[in-house]
């Protein structure tokens, strides 16, 4: 058990970590990386936001929502826009997550776990670069997470209706903010079912109870909000934002309203037939836990080493020997914790508090259900379970006999400091890596579209230009953000820009500026 001095000092040094972490964030946040053409869409739909109001409820698609661009809006009206504007909202949400994270670990289990998190959050590439990126699933998600766990954890402190109304909230606001979310909802009801099944206990069927109200909203909204179009939006706008903000408090009125519904849940337990009922449940489970890994494995050390965000970012080719150093490190993490949560879910670590038994048995669960919703390997799409492991492996290090803790806090420590020094060095050098294609598992990736664009889009200020010619989408729409990011006299001419060569040697970037004509 640590004193309260080793618990003052762990959180001090936490707090270090994360004004390391929050600098880093924020340094030349509109330089690096360079502006992705959907991070210049996103900016483009924020303008047509604040001229046309909130016309749409869906981004770019209807499995996204409006929210972040909305946000968008309102930080174009106060700072201007700019890449740095653009971005600058999720960057703020990022280091509220992190807060709300790095709180949530220690009230699990102890400053320990908090000084964990900090030190393998700052070694994760997903976490510290990822954040920089104006997409509503990294901008939004990693703090709306944090709410979710960190509102299941009161509720299993006994918390009632404030908890509840916290994480019915946030679910809701993840899963319109985009539908992968979904799948944190459904994995906190699969772990709060499992650990009731196994332990009983009313904690447990509080939080379960909680956890199948939540599910309601979320699949109303995850029904309802293809069917709407651009049409029928105008007419429907007024009910359906006045329900999107009472369904939470209709939900917490449900679960307050339900004692012979909990008696029922209760009794399903202990049913003659749920014996046979957890038998088929558990096979099932671990058929999703092997296609998941199956068709998962490859991308999640990728991108848990960190080698696939460096690449997709920043072109890094990192030395051969690091690569694999890297990946071994990442696999070892990742079983650690995969292996630790099923042996939760079996029943072993009864010496653990609940919240510890369920931050460990949350990205298992997490890993089965996504793959109902993800079969691609995008690596946006793992900022969620990366962002769960982290906190499992955050809460399972202070139980760690000490001969093991320190290697693996030190591990995390070595990978901390040479990610942030590889990023300062991005920052200040001017060179720039040449770009490529690679896989993260299945999944086509390139660093192309990341590039610095900086010099392009001052030429084309210099010399006037206002037309874009169509042509490689990842460069059009970042250049037409710039018109307005910049607005400048028109002197004619058009530019047409395309990815130049392989990517061997510089220019990247093939820009064709026709002059004027008199």
């Amino acid at each position: 058990m640590e004193s309260k001095k080793e618990g003052r000092a762990a959180d001090a040094v936490a707090l270090v970590i994360l004004a390391v972490m929050a600098a880093s964030l924020f340094t030349r946040l509109q330089d690096f990386p360079g502006l992705h053409g959907d991070e210049a869409w996103v900016g483009l739909f924020a303008l047509r936001l604040r001229e046309r109001g909130l016309y749409t409820p869906h981004e770019m698609n209807t499995y996204t929502g409006a929210l972040y661009p909305w946000l968008v809006k309102s930080a174009f009206g106060r700072w201007g826009v700019s890449v740095e504007s653009l971005r600058l909202p999720g960057a703020l949400f990022n280091v509220a997550a992190w807060l709300v994270l790095w709180r949530t670990a220690v009230r699990a289990a102890g400053p320990r776990a908090g000084l964990a998190w900090c030190a393998l959050a700052a070694s994760s590439a997903i976490v510290v670069l990822k954040s920089r990126v104006a997409w509503e699933v990294y901008a939004l998600q990693p703090l709306l997470l944090g709410l979710c766990v960190a509102a299941a954890l009161k509720v299993l402190d006994g918390g009632r209706r404030g908890p509840a109304l916290l994480l019915f909230a946030a679910s809701l606001i993840g899963v319109q903010n985009h539908f992968i979310f979904l799948s944190l909802p459904l994995a906190l009801a699969g772990a709060a079912a499992a650990l009731h099944a196994r332990e009983g206990g009313e904690r447990w069927l509080d939080l379960l109870q909680a956890a199948l109200v939540n599910l309601g909203p979320c699949l109303i909204l995850f029904a309802v909000k293809p069917l709407l179009t651009e049409a029928s939006w105008p007419m429907l706008r007024v009910p359906l934002l006045a329900a999107f903000c009472l369904l939470p408090f209709a939900a917490v009125a449900a679960l307050e309203a339900a004692p012979r519904w909990r008696a029922a849940l209760a009794g399903l337990f202990v049913h003659p037939r749920a014996p046979e009922a957890a038998a088929w449940a558990r096979r099932a489970f671990f058929a999703l836990l092997a296609a998941a890994f199956w068709f998962h494995w490859v991308a999640l050390i990728q991108i848990q080493s960190g080698v696939a965000v460096l690449a997709r970012l920043a072109s890094w080719r990192l030395p051969g020997f690091v690569e694999v150093l890297l990946y071994a490190w990442a696999a070892l993490f990742l079983a650690a914790v995969l292996g630790r949560g099923v042996r939760r879910l079996d029943g072993a670590g009864s010496g653990e508090s609940q919240a510890e038994t369920l931050l460990a048995v949350l990205p298992v669960v997490y890993a089965a259900v996504f793959i109902l919703f993800r079969n691609t390997s995008s690596i946006r799409y793992y900022i969620l379970l990366s962002h769960l492991f982290l906190l499992a492996a955050a809460a399972a290090w202070p139980r760690l006999p000490p001969a093991r803790r320190r290697p693996v806090l030190a591990a995390a420590a070595v990978g901390g400091v040479a990610l942030h020094l590889m990023f300062w060095t991005a920052l200040l050098s001017p060179s720039v890596h040449s770009p490529f294609r690679f896989r993260v598992g299945w999944h086509r990736e390139k660093s192309y579209d990341f590039l610095p664009k900086e010099e392009l889009f001052a030429e084309a200020q210099r010399r006037g230009v206002c037309e874009v010619v169509h042509g490689e989408s990842m460069l059009d729409i970042p250049l037409i953000f710039d018109l307005h990011a910049h607005p400048r006299v028109c002197r004619g001419g058009t530019l047409a820009t395309s990815y130049r060569g392989d990517g061997s040697s510089p220019p990247y970037i093939d820009a064709r500026f026709t002059e004027p004509s008199n």
